[in-house]
């Protein structure tokens, strides 16, 4: 059972004030509720609300409590230090992240991120809307890819993230090649499913170093649906991003592979539009990357989200998919804390794995041709 954060006046008053902008605010009554997800079960996080007299008006406030343990994970550390650098007030045009109210230090030695609480403007997102994300998100590579921006990056942001990823699933694969005539796997993994993620597998070495030498820029490498709340200010609308533990540094299209990937592996569109938003999330993209004034080759972004999409999608996903077949009782129950079940989950991946198993195939083309080119080495 989750235990509720102790909470005194003295910083309810504190972040009531901060919240409302208004350093008179006197607060009233408040309430907090847990509404952690699944996937991250020691950061424990809260909406804490309530009223307050502002003037000569009443007013509701609110704020979200990210309560990080002590002690930390290399991940929890990243995004605290994230928001102590500041990194996140500078973000491009139409992408934002919440405001950090506060940062408290506790006796215990965790650490309480205050940040503020944005409303979801659009709960229902189209394949447009992800569209606009991912232009949203092409800007923000386009800043971040400027010569000497990662010079002299801070220790606290990832270093080869992805490849650490992939090789995360080494046991996977290895039980997925003996396993994988077993008919609970090929729920998941058909035959030529099963033959094309393990003769990936045996290629992702040069596949990972051919993404190392594309140009290199500042990534959230996680901007799913999840992570992602469509947000207005005024008639502008706005992406704001959340969970920044993987920041760091990846190849340029990077970061629009999760926002295709996790979008139908993770049921927020059906697979069936699987393809639509694939189209539409690549466009924005390239869109977003001109707009903040990127003109190199749209190979390379298409080589680094096509080789990321295909890579996070196929191998990436075995250490979580695997297990779920093979393990009834615990499958249901992560496949229920994803609101979907096994039997549903493995067929929508057995229709999804071509489409990224294609990718990995399209960037290993480009990057082939890039490097004979001699267009594959980072900007400097």
């Amino acid at each position: 059972m989750d235990t509720e954060p102790a909470l005194d006046a003295k910083s309810i008053r504190s972040i009531a004030r901060r919240a409302l902008g208004s350093p008179d605010a006197v607060p009233g009554a408040w309430r907090v509720a847990p509404i952690a997800g699944p996937l991250r079960p020691t950061t424990r996080i809260y909406r804490v609300e309530g009223s307050a007299r502002a003037g000569d008006a009443d007013r509701e406030w609110s704020a979200i409590l990210k309560v990080v343990p002590h002690p930390v994970t290399e991940e929890q550390a990243r995004e605290v230090e994230v928001y102590r650098s500041g990194l996140l007030e500078a973000l491009p045009e139409g992408l934002r992240a919440p405001r950090l109210l506060l940062m408290e230090r506790r006796p215990d030695g965790a650490v309480w991120l205050w940040l503020e609480d944005v409303a979801e403007a659009e709960a229902a997102w189209d394949i447009p809307r992800y569209a606009l994300a991912a232009r949203h998100l092409g800007r923000f590579s386009a800043q971040q890819l400027a010569p000497g921006t990662l010079e002299g990056e801070p220790p606290y942001l990832s270093r080869g993230w992805l490849r650490g990823w992939i090789e995360a699933n080494a046991s996977a694969i290895a039980n997925l090649a003996s396993r994988q005539h077993d008919p609970l796997v090929r729920r998941g993994y058909p035959p030529e499913v099963a033959s094309g993620v393990l003769g990936l597998w045996g290629r992702r070495g040069a596949l990972l170093d051919g993404l190392d030498r594309l140009p290199q820029t500042l990534c959230h490498l996680d901007a799913h649906r999840g992570n992602l709340i469509g947000a207005r200010r005024g008639r502008r609308r706005e992406t704001v991003l959340l969970d920044w533990q993987f920041a760091g540094a990846g190849p340029i299209g990077a970061d629009a592979a999760p926002l295709l990937g996790a979008t139908v592996t993770e049921g927020f569109l059906p697979a069936d539009e699987a393809g639509a938003l694939e189209e539409a999330v690549y466009g924005g993209y390239l869109g977003g990357l001109a707009e903040g004034g990127w003109r190199g080759d749209d190979r390379q972004a298409r080589a680094g989200y096509a080789g990321v999409a295909g890579l996070r999608y196929t191998l990436g996903a075995t250490r979580f998919l695997l297990p779920m077949l093979l393990n009834a009782a615990e499958g249901g129950a992560q496949a229920a804390a994803l609101g979907t079940t096994v039997d549903d989950l493995a067929r929508t991946m057995a229709c999804l794995f071509p489409l990224f198993l294609a990718l990995a195939a399209e960037a290993e083309t480009l990057l082939a041709a890039l490097a004979a080119e001699g267009g594959a080495a980072p900007v400097s």
